[in-house]
């Protein structure tokens, strides 16, 4: 059997890209007057991200400069499911934004859609919230690529292409 070509459209943040906007995040507000040493943006191990601060409006400011940061670096806002604030002692405000990991369901089956209304030559599935299109001609892999990357505002995630093989 001849060799297939493959590509995995994938939604994700590479990790390093999500500490660099923490960083600049924490570099905008951290040391400003209006936030001082009372607020904590700390990365989880599960790559969520959790605001600590005195007060409820800076979860805003915090959150629009996070995502400010991510579409600097190529990312969609999107990808912050931002989870709900709960009110502490001492009216302490603890706010988390969890990554999205994957596409759901409705994005995956539109990309899929979409490939097929290329009318090339690939098979498509939809295994581990991503999506893997195979073919035996390279021309319509780089077809995929470029209409993939053509639409990344219509998906409203960030979406990735990885093994491409």
């Amino acid at each position: 059997m001849a060799d297939d070509f493959s590509i995995d459209i994938v939604s994700g943040i590479d990790h390093n890209e999500l500490v660099n906007a923490i960083d600049r995040v924490r570099a905008d507000f951290l040391n400003t007057y209006h936030l001082g040493s009372n607020t904590q943006i700390d990365l989880n191990p599960d790559k969520s991200i959790t605001i600590t601060t005195n007060n409820k409006n800076s979860i805003k400011e915090i959150c629009d400069s996070f995502e400010s940061h991510l579409n600097k670096d190529g990312n969609s806002v999107t990808i912050n499911n931002i989870a709900s604030s709960e009110t502490g002692i001492g009216g302490e405000v603890k706010h988390i934004i969890n990554i999205i990991k994957g596409f759901t369901k409705d994005i995956a089956d539109t990309i899929v859609e979409d490939i097929k209304d290329l009318k090339l030559e690939v098979e498509t599935s939809i295994n581990n919230n991503q999506v893997r299109v195979t073919g035996k001609n390279q021309t319509d892999i780089d077809n995929v690529i470029n209409m993939i990357n053509n639409n990344k505002n219509k998906y409203n995630t960030p979406i990735q292409i990885t093994n491409s093989k």
